[in-house]
This record gives C-alpha cells, sequence and structure tokens, in this order.
C-alpha cells in the first residue's frame, strides 16, 4: 500500500473508532441516567403512573450517541485499514454488553432499594445479546489467525500420471517428498546445465544413501529430464 494512502487509511481509522466509542459511551450514560430514575423518564404518563422529566440532555446525549455512533462505525467499515469492515462488527457486542452492566448494576441496587427481578431478567437478555456476536468474531479470528499455526503442513500429493504403472507413480510421490524437482517444473523454469546436474547428482546422492531405490531413482531422472510423460496424458 502507499505510504500517502496508508497514512489516510490510518487517520480514517482513528476517526472512526473514535466516533463509534464515543457514541457508545454517550449511550452507555444515557441509559445510566435513566436507570437512575427509576427506568424511565419522558413527557407523558398519567394516573398512578406518571412520567418523571428527564435529565437535561438526555434524550440529546442518546439519539446522538446511537446514530453518530452507526454513522462512525460505517465509515470506518468502509475507510479504515483492511481489517475494519470484520471489526466494524465489535461494537454490536460491545453495545449489549455495557447495557448489560447497568441493568445488573441497578437491578442488584435499584434507586427503590430491594432487588430490581425486572432489570436482571434484562441483563440477562443482553448478555445473550452481546455473547453471541462476540463468541462469533473470537471464533473468526481463531480460525483464520491462530488455528492455522496448530496444523500439520498438508503431505504434498500429487495426481498419477496415466503412463507409469502404480510402482512408478509411488516412486514419482516419494521423490516429490524428498524435494527432488518435478519434470513440468523443470522444463517450465528451464534450468540452465548447471542446475539440472545439480538436481542429478542430488538423486544420484539420495540413491546412493538407499533413500530411493532404483525404480524411485530412475523415475526422478526421467522427470528430471523430462522424459516422463507430462499431466493428462
Amino acid at each position: 500500500m502507499p505510504l500517502p494512502l496508508l497514512i489516510r487509511r490510518s487517520v480514517y481509522t482513528f476517526i472512526g473508532l473514535a466516533g463509534a466509542f464515543a457514541g457508545l459511551t454517550m449511550l452507555f450514560l444515557a441509559s445510566r441516567l435513566v436507570l437512575a430514575m427509576g427506568g424511565r423518564c419522558g413527557s407523558g404518563g398519567t394516573g398512578a403512573y406518571p412520567y418523571p422529566p428527564c435529565p437535561e440532555h438526555v434524550p440529546e446525549l442518546a439519539l446522538l450517541g446511537l446514530f453518530g455512533g452507526a454513522a462512525c462505525t460505517i465509515f470506518y467499515a468502509v475507510k479504515s485499514l483492511k481489517f475494519g469492515a470484520r471489526l466494524s462488527l465489535l461494537p454490536v457486542p460491545v453495545l449489549f454488553l455495557s447495557m448489560a452492566w447497568n441493568f445488573f448494576e441497578f437491578g442488584f441496587d435499584p434507586p427503590g432499594g430491594g432487588l430490581g427481578i425486572g432489570w436482571l431478567i434484562c441483563g440477562v437478555v443482553f448478555v445473550v445479546m452481546g455473547a453471541g456476536p462476540l463468541f462469533m468474531l473470537g471464533k473468526a479470528f481463531w480460525r483464520e489467525n491462530l488455528w492455522a499455526d496448530w496444523q500439520p503442513p498438508a503431505e504434498p500429493t500429487l495426481r498419477p500420471l496415466a503412463g507409469l504403472t502404480p510402482l512408478e507413480n509411488a516412486a514419482r510421490a516419494r521423490t516429490r517428498a524428498l524435494n527432488v524437482p518435478d519434470a513440468g517444473a523443470a522444463q517450465a523454469a528451464a534450468p540452465d546445465p548447471a542446475e539440472l546436474a545439480s538436481a542429478l547428482e542430488r538423486v544420484s546422492q539420495l540413491h546412493a544413501a538407499g533413500k530411493l531405490t532404483d525404480a524411485e531413482y530412475t523415475a526422478a531422472k526421467l522427470r528430471l529430464l523430462g522424459l516422463a510423460p507430462e499431466e493428462g496424458r
């Protein structure tokens, strides 16, 4: 990536993340202010359940946090560095889990005293809603970045050639596993005589050391010299 584009993308990443988590903070604080008033506020409500007026600027704080945070998250997903699209899902579990924290805190110690069972139930629901996306993100990160490091390297496999016997095909597979160059690769790369002589010497050394049988040695030389049948014949 060119340096000017890298710098620009890095600035976009910072702006998008800062805006997204500023929005989450606004929603978190607005939620706490409403819960501190008993869980409801606004204009309206009559009879036995009148709504107390909301604290100053709480509606604006909540709306700005919700829509501003969402806009910054989308900006981050589109304009950030290449990992931005995946990490743009992270504010979802952060939002739900932060709301769950508020519900649990005020559920165990509500403003009127006692135990807020309804708020505790809401806290459990928000934990489930937040833990699900977080688990999926963690699973995807594990598979893409960590799981591959625990896997053994795949064994080299070759499609059997129609012009060779089963024994010769087995010899061909063994010589490939021992890093003996393939005929097709040798022809495509067009090695110079010195490289070909070096490869033939390596095959001879493997044969002399007993690592290649006579049949394997012959098959390896034919491949190096381009005399083995080509793929698909």
